[in-house]
């Protein structure tokens, strides 16, 4: 596991049993979404999620939104913060590791990271942005993963494993809202794959009935259960600046 921490300019889900009713991409999230949650359900496009196939799920709980300015560059900018849980629920027999999750935001953004100061291992500890997945993956503008640049790596979360973090997505001036969209998450080191050992999967959105207190109590007892602490990479853009 690889981890560390981000700076707080810093700037995007557990296999829970919930209530949900199935949505079409995208989630847009304003001040009025604070403590509401979304889940993605993401399946291989060959295999789906039938039994031997590849999945995951992930929690995103929107927490606060800030106007900020970054003094250094002159550049106004919204902060949206957001709660993850990324969880690896492929079935056993064919396996597999999730290297990490992207999507695509809107409007322009500016920086993304994460943002957990605790000081614990996060699985999802670099950050890639404007960039694609390997051999002919789909293009993102961010994405959380293992290894930096988001390549393909036998690293990561293995079956039935989760990841748990906070994130902050900064975009261009001051805006109301944001748009996610495109969800992706990397399947790599498929063990009964045949030829396909590594494979994008594809995210459907739905609405969750958690309420943002077992988003809480699900954080606490990630981080009692998570390892020490490493200083974390900063990813951001445009014109490519990167923050240390």
């Amino acid at each position: 596991m690889r981890g560390g921490q981000f700076f707080a300019w810093a700037a995007a889900v557990a296999g829970l049993f919930v209530a949900s009713s199935a949505l079409a991409n995208p989630i847009t999230f304003s001040a009025s979404d604070i403590g509401k949650t979304y889940i993605v359900d993401y399946v291989d496009p060959a295999g789906g999620a039938s039994p031997g196939g590849l999945s995951a799920t992930a929690m995103f709980t929107l927490t606060g939104i800030t106007d900020l300015r970054y003094e250094l560059v002159g550049i106004d900018f919204t902060a949206f913060d957001f709660n993850y849980v990324v969880t690896n629920t492929s079935d056993i027999i064919k396996n597999s590791i999730v290297s990490g999750m992207a999507f695509n935001i809107s409007p322009d953004l500016l920086l993304a990271g994460n943002t957990f100061s605790d000081g614990i291992l996060r699985e999802f500890s670099n950050t890639d942005v404007y960039s694609s997945y390997p051999n002919g993956g789909p293009s993102f503008d961010v994405c959380f993963a293992s290894i930096e640049k988001c390549a393909d790596s036998n690293q990561g979360l293995s079956t039935g494993a989760s990841d748990i973090s906070s994130i902050r997505i900064g975009l261009y001036n001051h805006v109301p809202s944001i748009t996610i969209d495109d969800f992706f998450v990397r399947f790599q080191s498929i063990s009964s794959g045949g030829n396909l050992t590594s494979t994008t999967g594809i995210g459907t959105v739905r609405s969750s009935d958690v309420p943002a207190p077992s988003m809480l109590v699900l954080f606490g007892l990630a981080v009692l259960a998570l390892g020490v602490s490493r200083h974390l990479p900063f990813a951001a853009r445009k014109r490519r600046w990167a923050f240390a």
